[in-house]
C-alpha cells in the first residue's frame, strides 16, 4: 500500500477508479487574481484579504502572457532558433509590466560562464523545519538569495517582517496567515495568494507568477515551457519554486525514502547540457531524517519533468 506524506504542499488521497489508484488533491481555497486581490469576497476573519488594491485580473493575465513569450523567445535564441533582438523587446515589456529592474543574464548551459553567475555562486537550500514547511523553506530560500531582508509590504498588524537568517524564527514567520499559511491549513496551497502573493509582496514587484502544469485541472504547462522558464529565470539568477509530485509513479530524489508519496515544495536554480542530455539543478529543502541531506541536486530533465507534470507546476 502507498503511504503519503504530507510537506504543507497538497493533502493528497487516494480514489480508487477501474480497479487502479489516482492521487487527488483535496479543494484549496479560493485562488486569487493577482497578489492581495480577490475576486470573492473574502471569508470573515481571512488574513489574507485584499487592502487598498484593486482586482485586475487583465493586469495579471498580460504579466503571464509577457512572461511566457520572454522565456520562449530567450529559449528559442539559445537554442539558435531566434534573435537576441526579439527576446530582449520581450523582456523589456516584462520588466514594464512587473516593475523588476534588469538583471544580469548568465547562460547557465554554456560551461565556459558556468558557476561564474549569483545564484551559481551564492544560492543556499534552507532545509524546512518539519515535515510541514516545505513552502515556507522554499520561500526563505527564495527570500533570502533575492533579499530584501525586511519586507517591502507590512503586515495585517502594519509591522513589515524580517528576515533573521534563522530557519526556525524565518520559517515560521513565513507560516503565518498573511504569507504562506502554512501553519493555519498544515500545508502550503497551490495559488496566487500564497506563494506568488508572498515572493512578490516581499520584494515589491510582480515578478513571480504560477504556471500550472497539467497535473492540475485547467493546467496548460508544457514541457518546452517548462524548460524555457527555468532558463529564463535562472539565467537571469532567479530561483524558481517549483510544486511537485515525488513518488513510484515519478521519481525520488537523493534524500526521499522510496514507496512513499511526497507533496511538495522547492526549488530550481539552474539548467545545463551533459552528454547530449538536458540537466536541471535542484535545490532541495527536504530530507528523510534517516538519510542524508543533499541541497544540491543535479536530475536529468525528462525525469524532473514527470514530478512537474504530474502535479502542480512552477511559480517563476
Amino acid at each position: 500500500m502507498v503511504r503519503t506524506m504530507l510537506l504543507t504542499c497538497a493533502v493528497l488521497s487516494a480514489v480508487v477508479l477501474g480497479g487502479g489508484w489516482r492521487l487527488t488533491a483535496q479543494a484549496a481555497p479560493a485562488i486569487v487574481a493577482q497578489p492581495g486581490c480577490s475576486e470573492t469576497p473574502a471569508k470573515a476573519g481571512d488574513d489574507k484579504a485584499a487592502e487598498g488594491e484593486e482586482c485586475s485580473p487583465s493586469i495579471d493575465r498580460a504579466i503571464a502572457t509577457a512572461k511566457m513569450n520572454a522565456a520562449l523567445a530567450y529559449s528559442a535564441y539559445l537554442d539558435g532558433k531566434g534573435s537576441r533582438a526579439t527576446a530582449d523587446a520581450y523582456e523589456s515589456w516584462l520588466r514594464a509590466l512587473t516593475g523588476e529592474q534588469a538583471r544580469p543574464i548568465v547562460p547557465l548551459g554554456d560551461s565556459s560562464v558556468r558557476g561564474t553567475s549569483n545564484i551559481q555562486k551564492f544560492f543556499w537550500p534552507y532545509e524546512q523545519i518539519n515535515s510541514n514547511y516545505c513552502g515556507p523553506a522554499t520561500a526563505m530560500t527564495i527570500l533570502r538569495f533575492l533579499g530584501p531582508s525586511t519586507s517591502k509590504t507590512p503586515n495585517k498588524q502594519g509591522v513589515r517582517d524580517q528576515l533573521t537568517g534563522v530557519p526556525e524564527t524565518d520559517q515560521e514567520m513565513l507560516a503565518t496567515p498573511f504569507w504562506l499559511a502554512t501553519a493555519r491549513y498544515g500545508q502550503t496551497f497551490w495559488g496566487e495568494k500564497y506563494m506568488p502573493f508572498t515572493l512578490n509582496s516581499w520584494r515589491g514587484t510582480r515578478w513571480y507568477i504560477q504556471s500550472a502544469a497539467p497535473g492540475l485541472e485547467g493546467g496548460t504547462l508544457t514541457k518546452e515551457q517548462a524548460l524555457a522558464a527555468i532558463r529564463f529565470d535562472t539565467d537571469r539568477s532567479y530561483p524558481v519554486a517549483e510544486n511537485v509530485l515525488y513518488s513510484n509513479r515519478t521519481y525520488y530524489p537523493a534524500g526521499f525514502w522510496p514507496g512513499v508519496t511526497y507533496a511538495h515544495w522547492d526549488t530550481v536554480y539552474g539548467h545545463y547540457q551533459q552528454n547530449g542530455k538536458q540537466i536541471v539543478q535542484v535545490g532541495q529543502v527536504y530530507h528523510d531524517k534517516r538519510l542524508p541531506f543533499d541541497r544540491f541536486q543535479d536530475v536529468d530533465w525528462d525525469v524532473h519533468w514527470s514530478a512537474i507534470g504530474g502535479w502542480h507546476g512552477l511559480v517563476w
